[in-house]
């Protein structure tokens, strides 16, 4: 009876759950659409694991922590899926580097940028929306950015 018992309550408490998203998965285990042209074997990381490579490399000053930015982007999915766009003749998003404005992922792989460059980033679930749905992007999704540095005050 006893048993019984442990397996309704069980049962009764299981029901109401509702299951955890799916753990993320590595970018190196991602599959990207050819037309992001990510090769992660190119790129730099961070020891927060964001991937980046510089695509075009600037001139001036470099960004760091405390530094307001402008920026032009565009956010993807790994299947190419467009999320967000910043581009001309809009102008550019700006935000203050370490306050939070954005996520960080996008902050930490920013660092080092001259304005002028260009880079894309791969930003794992951690440094992105984590395991939320922001709009169009599913929880525990990998980003890939491409950012153009406008300008840094």
């Amino acid at each position: 009876m006893h048993r019984f018992l442990m397996l309704a309550l069980l049962s009764l408490l299981a029901s109401g759950c509702t299951p955890p998203p799916p753990p993320p998965a590595p970018p190196t285990a991602i599959t990207f659409a050819p037309d992001l042209q990510v090769n992660l074997s190119a790129m730099q990381v961070t020891t927060t694991g964001v991937y980046y490579r510089d695509l075009v490399v600037g001139e001036g000053p470099l960004v760091r922590y405390r530094r307001r930015v402008g920026v032009h982007l565009a956010g993807f999915l790994p299947d190419g899926t467009q999320f967000q766009q910043v581009a001309l003749p809009s102008p550019p998003m700006e935000f203050e580097l370490g306050l939070g404005d954005v996520i960080r992922g996008l902050e930490a792989g920013m660092i080092g940028m001259r304005p002028g460059g260009q880079r894309q980033l791969v930003i794992p679930p951690s440094q992105g929306y984590g395991v939320r749905r922001v709009g169009q992007v599913p929880p525990n999704s990998t980003l890939v950015f491409v950012v153009k540095l406008v300008s840094i005050q």
